[in-house]
């Protein structure tokens, strides 16, 4: 997975989701350890890397 790290320029971004959906989020976070932020972030790589592997298979 591709690591973020802090010398890379970054944009911020506004998420809006329902209020049942930011409390599993919240709670799987809270597990975890971390912030909501990170297993986003996190997650919107893994799904880069996985759509990147399909069209390289193709």
């Amino acid at each position: 997975m591709t690591q973020y790290s802090a010398n890379h320029a970054t944009k911020r971004i506004g998420l809006a989701m329902p209020l049942h959906l930011y409390e599993k989020v919240a709670a799987i976070v809270g597990h975890r350890g971390g912030t909501i932020n990170s297993l986003i972030r996190d997650l919107l790589w893994e799904w880069i890397e996985a759509q990147e592997r399909k069209a390289a298979d193709k």
